[in-house]
């Protein structure tokens, strides 16, 4: 019989009702400072009488949950900018042109015909005002600047040029806004005038050194492959995939293996479970350190992106998961690091795809892989594991993208089935190719052309699956009734079956 109160089992339940909190957030606005809510629901503790029906136990723990709820909503609204003098926000859609100065505080975004830069660290004035942040502090808040491709400028610089600022728009079915508001971007400027770079080097050491070994270690991989080959296996090993050719992305699109190039909690996720069951044979201790190593190097290159370390952390998670093998621990685990995300910034959970992917993904392929397990047990391994892990990560993660990409692929399962094995090998050889190529060049070559034969099968494989009729179907669908009906009734199998699920996975160790 399961004991529903155990500490483990309290702890998860304030964490949901935490998250629940920061879910319904936006709909309420509490300025109320978490000890004034405190004291009120300690009011209202003394002020109901319990009932004798009524354990005092539980009685707490609805207390205990009701406050967290209301600390989730807190910490939402709290996290909201105030759009004041002293907020970069308050400066938009006034048709005033503004002198600014900012440091640029991320790795420039390359696109095809310009690049976006994100400054902080902001001064502004005109000819009418000057902030009052000329008091030597910073005004809050981000801008995204449109600046041309070939702009000479990089991560650290000081720049000052004239723009006049404007809001991120609202469409119909996206929140550009509330996208942006995500990396803490409230403006952007567009026809830039008198950009001039005063000073260099003025960011991070650690973020300037994982960047310069990103770069470095890409250029190298662009010299070892041709196009699209290169671009490709930059996707796969550190998640560019801005420089790959659209009839390539499309076929990708097409047959549902788009997550192979961009380092997601999905794709971590997915890669971490075949290679742990692909190295079966040595100690699981060692299975849990390489892959989690392997998962840090990921990290690393990728110039430690704050969506590719929750990837990264999902992904260790269920490494973690295999390791340890008791369900509570884990879900606990998992749940925890959602929230502390969460808790750093609460606008992921309803507007930052990345995250809701990983997650799910994550979550999936913890407690529904098991019921994919039993019909697929005459498969060889690595394609039962590639089978699996799809499958079981497709279960949740089909509502996000439904309503997000409006795309169904249907031959997705089979696409999966026959790329996957081919992906850890393909990463395994980039990654020796372009390490040996920064020693010695001639032997990265030598390396890559293994690396260029396995990229040549899985384009060649995707290709031929894309030409079959209704490969995919559009079928954009974004009814959060109909996606919370669907959410209660998987987990409510999940609980349902729990006992036989579990019992799977204990035959299966």
């Amino acid at each position: 019989m399961y004991n529903y109160f155990s500490p483990s089992k309290i702890f998860l339940y304030i964490m949901i009702f935490f998250v629940l909190g920061v879910f319904i957030g936006e709909s309420f606005d509490i300025s109320l400072p978490p000890h004034y809510i405190a004291v009120l629901l300690f009011l209202f503790l003394i002020i109901i009488p319990t009932s004798k029906k009524l354990s005092k136990r539980l009685f707490l723990c609805f207390f205990f949950f009701l406050l967290f709820c209301f600390l989730g909503i807190y910490r939402f609204n709290s996290f909201l900018p105030k759009i004041n003098e002293k907020h970069i926000g308050f400066y938009n859609n006034n048709g005033q042109e503004y002198k600014i100065q900012g440091l640029i505080s991320s790795e420039p975004d390359i696109r095809e015909n310009a690049v976006k830069i994100q400054i902080s660290n902001i001064k502004i004035e005109s000819n009418k005002i000057i902030s009052y942040q000329d008091s030597n502090s910073y005004l809050n808040g981000k801008i995204l600047i449109d600046l041309p491709k070939y702009t000479d400028i990089k991560y650290g610089d000081v720049i000052v040029f004239k723009a006049k600022l404007t809001e991120p728009k609202e469409y119909e079915d996206f929140s550009y806004k509330n996208y942006l508001a995500r990396y803490g971007i409230y403006s952007l400027a567009r026809n830039i005038d008198d950009l001039e770079i005063i000073e260099r080097n003025k960011g991070s050491i650690f973020l300037s050194t994982l960047y310069n070994v990103k770069n470095y270690f890409s250029s190298i991989i662009e010299k070892i492959f041709p196009e699209p080959h290169s671009s490709f296996m930059l996707g796969l090993l550190i998640g560019v995939k801005k420089s790959l050719p659209d009839w390539l992305l499309e076929i990708f699109r097409i047959t549902g293996i788009t997550h192979i190039i961009a380092i997601s909690g999905y794709n971590i996720s997915i890669l971490a479970r075949i290679t742990e069951k692909t190295l079966g044979k040595i100690s699981r201790r060692y299975i849990f350190w390489g892959v989690s190593a392997l998962i840090i190097l990921f990290v690393i290159l990728t110039g430690a992106q704050a969506s590719i370390v929750r990837a990264g952390i999902m992904g260790a998670l269920l490494v973690f998961s295999g390791f340890v093998g008791r369900k509570t621990q884990v879900t606990n685990a998992l749940v925890f690091a959602g929230v502390i995300m969460i808790v750093l910034n609460p606008l992921i959970l309803k507007h930052d795809i990345g995250f809701q992917l990983s997650f799910l993904a994550t979550l999936g392929l913890v407690y529904i892989t098991p019921i994919f397990k039993k019909p697929f047990a005459v498969l060889p391994d690595i394609i039962k594991e590639s089978l699996t892990a799809t499958l079981a990560a497709q279960v949740l993660v089909l509502p996000i993208i439904l309503s997000n990409f409006g795309t169904l692929s249907l031959i997705s399962p089979i696409a999966n089935i026959l790329v996957l094995p081919f992906i850890p090998l393909a990463m395994f050889f980039g990654f020796i190719a372009g390490a040996s190529g920064i020693i010695w060049f001639f032997l990265g070559q030598a390396l890559g052309f293994f690396g260029y034969i396995i990229l040549e099968i899985i384009i060649w494989t995707s290709t031929t699956l894309s030409k079959i009729p209704y490969a995919s179907i559009e079928i954009k669908f974004d009814n959060w009734w109909i996606w919370s009906g669907y959410y209660l009734l998987v987990f409510g199998l999940l609980w349902l079956f729990r006992d036989k699920i579990y019992k799977t996975k204990i035959e299966q160790k």
